[in-house]
């Protein structure tokens, strides 16, 4: 039997520590992409290729030149000759194990699926088939029956150590660290020079929080394999958390003697030296990682991040940018990215003689005394005072701003549009009057020219909430979906509470034919609490774009669901919301949440018997009942 398979490098965790920094400096977590192939390829090789003399027999010829295909990565090659043995001897379990895991290296999931299993219902006791079926479900996205796989593996045979280890990644994964552990310190009585084996029971000591004992484990992985670079880098994040940072440093520099261009290595050492205040340094090692990986989203945010403390503002602003282009949703990065383009105008103002728009007192005043009125609804009142503040000074670019916004909303789209355009020629950095000017564009049928407005807008202040919002409905309505998608989940991921994002994401969906999704998002929504919800929405076109979904793909219980709560939710007659749940109850007998809501109606228009027939009927299939109390809003 073979050692166990080597796994590749695979990304630490992160660690958040007491002062907020956020290391990637703890051990390396469970990848089933990791260790996948390597494993199951020379777990194949190791069992199957026992032949002792060349055979003669055409089916084992078929067989014996498939491995030697596999061996030379020539997968195409492999499968060939693996279904040609196929086609001589059909009940051969080995060539069928074969060539899935030729056609795994292919990329051809479902059939490499079907040849695994093909090879079990031939020889159920086939422990290696089941090792390689379990790593392709791993590897797949289905770790349950990737689970039983490898648990029948080691059932059958149980000193096969690829199986165990691969089982204690996956139970690790899920949470349960002694079980893990249990299959590494069997593979450690079976073979107790199994440096992988001692790595990931250090890692699950770390992950129970018994860095003493994770020590030992990384220390004796590193004795058995000097050159063990993963071994080096876990060890080097325990001792970061025992507060042994200059002993890390001096690991991770042995780990990147071995590796100098290993990201991880790089990436935790430079997180190590920002944590020691070492930024310099930080950002030495950050820029090896961001040219090994240009596409490391968070090497490129802690890059901005060293920058920024550098004061190489301007730097910062750049990677932060590119943080956020390869990952729309790093939260950090927008808060991150608005701070610093807010120091560098505060740095630019303090830098000139006078101040921004060169103001007098009364024009400040006035821009004041115009703030108030607007703050009242009085519109005319708001202008009066605008007007006058710049007929004092012309250049002061937040009265240009507010007056441009006050006469868009009394309608006056042009002198909008003057005013704004004023505004961000005197400041062009002036992110409220790029939205201000991208909204008016919009409203005055500009479409075109709006979305950069509106860009912009977000570029300048990428925490501009209103910006993704308005812009992610612009989107919709140009019916460039996949950007509406992005812009309003930028949206939500600074504010998970806006109503009209969620609906606004359903119906893109819905636009897009992906009916449960789309419902979903509505669902959400629709579950939010009302004293936190924010925004109304446009819950008629939801209603009528899952009514149009109705229609193209009627029989869904779920979007009669959906509708009725909709409709409930805009005020519709209990009569139309009644129709709805009773619809997706008629479709979906089993459906606890229809029923439930079915009988809400009954309560509210004083239907008492059949109230209690709804709620009763899926009472015993309810497990949370959270959010059925704020189904139905409408009228009694």
């Amino acid at each position: 039997m073979m050692s166990a398979a080597t796994a590749r490098t695979v990304r630490s965790r992160d660690e958040e520590w007491p002062d907020g920094t956020k290391l990637l400096l703890r051990c390396q977590q469970l990848s089933l992409l990791s260790c996948a192939f390597v494993a199951c390829v020379a777990l194949l090789f190791s069992s199957q290729a026992t032949t002792q003399q060349p055979s003669t027999k055409p089916g084992e010829l078929h067989f014996e030149q498939g491995m030697r295909m596999l061996k030379q990565g020539k997968w195409r090659a492999a499968a060939e000759e693996f279904r040609n043995a196929i086609k001589i001897n059909p009940q051969q379990a080995q060539s069928h194990n074969g060539l899935g895991l030729a056609l795994a290296r292919q990329g051809e999931r479902q059939p490499a699926l079907a040849e695994y299993r093909r090879a079990l219902e031939i020889d159920p006791s086939y422990a290696e088939a089941h090792y390689n079926l379990g790593m392709a479900l791993g590897e797949w996205g289905n770790p349950q029956q990737a689970m039983n796989e490898l648990a029948r593996a080691v059932e059958l045979e149980p000193d096969l150590e690829p199986a165990r280890l691969a089982l204690g990644m996956l139970w690790s994964h899920a949470g349960e660290f002694d079980k893990a552990a249990e299959q590494y310190q069997a593979i450690l009585k079976l073979n107790p020079g199994n440096v992988e084996a001692h790595n990931w029971l250090g890692v699950v000591y770390e992950q129970k929080n018994e860095p003493l004992a994770a020590r030992r484990e990384f220390e004796r992985a590193i004795a058995l394999k000097p050159d063990y670079v993963r071994a080096y880098n876990n060890l080097a994040s325990v001792l970061i958390r025992t507060g042994e940072v200059e002993k890390a440093l001096e690991i991770y520099q042995k780990a990147l003697k071995l590796r100098p261009r290993d990201t991880s290595v790089n990436m935790n050492l430079a997180m190590a030296l920002r944590m020691k205040g070492d930024q310099g340094g930080a950002q030495r090692y950050l820029k090896i990682v961001t040219t090994l990986e240009p596409d490391n989203e968070q090497a490129q945010y802690y890059l901005g991040d060293v920058l920024r403390q550098r004061s190489d503002l301007e730097g910062a602003v750049r990677a932060f940018e590119k943080a956020l282009r390869l990952r729309p949703t790093l939260q950090e990065a927008y808060y991150s990215l608005g701070s610093t383009l807010k120091q560098m105008a505060a740095t630019r103002r303090a830098g000139q003689e006078a101040r921004p728009h060169n103001a007098p007192n009364l024009a400040t005043e006035l821009y004041k005394q115009g703030l108030a009125a607007l703050g009242t609804g009085d519109l005319q009142g708001a202008k009066e005072k605008l007007t006058a503040a710049l007929q004092l000074d012309l250049d002061y670019a937040e009265a240009q701003n507010l007056l441009g916004f006050v006469l868009g909303q009394q309608g006056d789209l042009a002198g909008a549009m003057e005013h704004l355009n004023r505004a961000i020629h005197l400041e062009s950095n002036y992110a409220e009057a790029h939205y201000n000017l991208g909204a008016a564009l919009w409203f005055a049928g500009q479409r075109v020219q709006a979305m950069p407005e509106l860009k912009e807008a977000i570029r300048l202040d990428p925490t501009f909430l209103q910006a993704y919002l308005f812009l992610g409905m612009a989107s919709k309505e140009s019916a460039d979906f996949t950007s509406a998608l992005d812009d309003l989940s930028c949206a939500l991921s600074l504010n998970r509470n806006l109503f009209p994002a969620y609906l606004d994401q359903g119906i893109v969906l819905l636009r897009l034919g992906r009916l449960l999704d789309g419902l979903s998002q509505f669902e959400a929504g629709l579950d939010l609490d009302s004293q936190s919800a924010e925004g109304n929405g446009d819950i008629n076109e939801a209603i009528r774009e899952t009514r149009r979904a109705i229609a193209q793909k009627p029989g869904v219980g779920e979007a009669h669901n959906t509708l009725g709560r909709l409709l409930g939710r805009a005020g519709i007659g209990s009569e139309e919301v009644l129709a709805e749940f009773q619809e997706a109850v008629r479709l979906r007998p089993d459906f606890p949440e229809a029923h439930n809501n079915l009988g809400l109606v009954y309560l509210q228009t004083g239907n008492v018997n059949k109230r209690w027939r709804s709620f009763g009927k899926p009472f015993s299939r309810i497990r949370s009942t959270k959010r059925l109390m704020r189904i139905w809003a409408g009228p009694s």
